[in-house]
């Protein structure tokens, strides 16, 4: 559906669990709104919309053909990303573009790095490129881990990222420690308003 979605559309999805093929569940490369937790009818934002990663892939990736210069608009509500897994950016990873993420949620992302592989380390939950901006607004990003050596952060930002009354809490790593944010290198941005980071092991 989003792949047929036309450029700045909307695609509604209704609550329930989604899964998918190949590496990624849900890969946009256009500007779309992902409006989630809609009942049977479409009547009614009721819940949260799952893309669930079942272990072995990435929820969402957003990029471009052209990426950069060019990126995506890119808006998510109401949709809860679980048991996601890659090495970089297992939950959501934002290559070029902008994001906005409302009430929503990602948890049990796996950060898959090989154990051989110790720094940099990679976010498990989200990561926001070089040439993308991410805005995240009453949501939660808990209890995402990371396998093999070295540590894990839960989000790594390299372009911009604000957090806006948003929880991140509980990421852990196989043998060593987790963390919370990572900042890259080459002057990334990050804004927090009444946003808690806290419980890392």
């Amino acid at each position: 559906a989003v792949a047929k979605a036309s450029s700045g559309g909307t695609v509604y999805v209704a609550t329930g669990a989604y899964v998918g093929t190949g590496d990624t569940i849900v890969r946009i490369e256009q500007s779309v709104a992902l409006s989630g937790g809609w009942d049977a009818a479409f009547s009614a934002q009721t819940g949260l919309s799952t893309l669930d990663g079942q272990g072995a892939r990435r929820g969402i990736l957003i990029s471009h053909p052209q990426c950069p210069p060019v990126g995506p608009v890119v808006s998510i509500e109401r949709l809860r990303i679980v048991r996601a897994a890659a090495q970089q950016g297992a939950g959501i990873l934002v290559q070029c573009g902008t994001l906005a993420m409302t009430r929503s949620e990602i948890s049990e992302a796996i950060e898959t790095t090989p154990a051989n592989f110790i720094y940099p380390p990679g976010p498990a939950a989200l990561a926001v490129g070089d040439n993308a901006t991410a805005t995240v607004v009453d949501s939660l990003i808990a209890n995402n881990w990371g396998v093999g050596a070295g540590e894990v952060a839960a989000v790594t930002v390299y372009g911009s990222l604000t957090l806006i009354n948003t929880t991140i809490t509980g990421e852990a790593r196989q043998g060593a420690s987790g963390f919370g944010i990572r900042m890259g290198a080459n002057g990334p941005r990050l804004v927090l308003r009444q946003s808690t980071i806290t419980q890392f092991r």
